[in-house]
């Protein structure tokens, strides 16, 4: 019951804009934050800024569904010739919209959109510091996502069977577990 509030409230924060793609030259549409709608209510400890009613990091991202070119909006469609030759070259031809356009993001989708943005950002040899704000973005929507799932009472955070070979622990069925191996 809470879920659906929440979501009839956040569809009030957003609003569908059309936009023309640089690479492809197609139009779509995509969501973005009322200016003025929600109120800046500060940071949380990894400097996530929050606002009333809504995540607004969820919608931070625009992206073409038809040829995968993404950024954030002070960056998008600031591109020389030759990045969107790497784009149409590297991207378009392999990229395939996954989800199903809804009346909002969720973290999901807006996870995925902000890896698009960062893939275009790795391809195109922008900035380091470009590539680093959009790690920190993802940061924010994965700290989003577990908040979300916290709120619906999930009681593990980490599917049962995930291995972290990098960090070469067993499969486990919990993040505390992973991280904290017993030695006894």
């Amino acid at each position: 019951m809470g879920n659906d509030m929440e979501i009839k409230d956040e569809k009030s924060y957003i609003f569908d804009k059309t936009m023309k793609c640089n690479v492809c030259n197609k139009e779509f549409t995509t969501k973005q934050v009322r200016t003025g709608k929600a109120r800046y209510t500060g940071t949380n400890d990894i400097l996530k800024p929050l606002y009333t009613g809504i995540d607004s990091t969820k919608y931070d991202i625009i992206m073409c569904p038809h040829c995968g070119y993404a950024a954030v909006p002070r960056t998008y469609g600031k591109l020389t010739p030759k990045q969107r030759q790497l784009i149409r070259d590297n991207i378009e031809g392999k990229f395939k919209v996954t989800w199903k356009e809804e009346d909002s993001y969720s973290y999901d989708v807006a996870i995925r959109r902000c890896k698009m943005a960062l893939l275009t950002e790795m391809i195109t040899g922008t900035k380091i510091s470009e590539s680093a704000y959009l790690c920190l973005r993802l940061a924010w929507l994965y700290d989003g996502r577990i908040e979300e799932l916290r709120s619906q009472n999930a009681s593990e955070y980490t599917p049962v069977g995930v291995s972290f070979p990098l960090l070469g622990l067993p499969v486990t069925t919990s993040v505390s577990s992973a991280i904290w191996p017993s030695f006894t």
